[in-house]
């Protein structure tokens, strides 16, 4: 068996009191006001400003990027961003990098989703979404989107994204869906997988 001991002056133990003190405060403070997140460096470099704040600064925030929408939102709801990200939501997060918002800084925090309907999206065969993510009357990540199923996504500078966009554009396959002008005969069919 063995024993440890030591001996500490009075000196010592109060200044080792005060900086086990000073640790605690420390972490307590990280814990409760995290530092702000590195997101958004990409788009305040380009110039931007990310302040969401009022029903103006939204209008303005999308404006920046050249997007004209209805100034009454179409929904406004609080989410939760997820702390353990599933596949979706990981490609989600991958987009709002290459914008520069950081998600994964994030998790298991509150924010705000404002969906607008964009007005002058080019090319559009149904209803164009914007959607603003906010937290603390900042801009957090947000994306522009198809309403549509087959629709598409892509972040707010349009020419950032120029390039995907028009590439998820046209591959969207179309489905014909014309009736023939006769049903063929059984010798026309092929057969069946079962019957072979």
């Amino acid at each position: 068996m063995f024993v440890w001991s030591f001996r500490m002056s009075r000196r010592e133990l109060i200044i080792f009191g005060v900086g086990l003190a000073l640790f605690v405060v420390a972490i307590a403070c990280l814990l409760i006001f995290p530092p702000a997140a590195e997101s958004s460096s990409l788009l305040v470099d380009s110039g931007y400003t990310l302040k969401a704040d009022t029903p103006e600064s939204r209008v303005q925030f999308l404006s920046q990027f050249g997007w004209e929408i209805e100034t009454e939102p179409l929904a406004v709801k609080e989410v939760i961003i997820p702390v353990k990200f599933d596949e979706v939501y990981s490609q989600y997060a991958q987009l709002q990098s290459r914008q520069g918002f950081n998600l994964q800084a994030l998790s298991g925090k509150r924010a705000k989703l404002w969906t607008y309907k964009v007005t002058n999206y080019p090319g559009a065969n149904g209803a164009v979404l914007a959607n603003i993510l906010v937290k603390d009357g900042v801009v957090v990540g947000g994306d522009i989107s198809a309403a549509a199923a087959d629709g598409f996504m892509h972040g707010f500078d349009p020419n950032l994204f120029a390039a995907e966009t028009a590439a998820m554009q046209s591959a969207q396959q179309t489905i014909d869906r014309t009736v023939p002008d006769s049903i063929p005969a059984n010798s026309e069919v092929p057969p069946e997988p079962d019957d072979l």
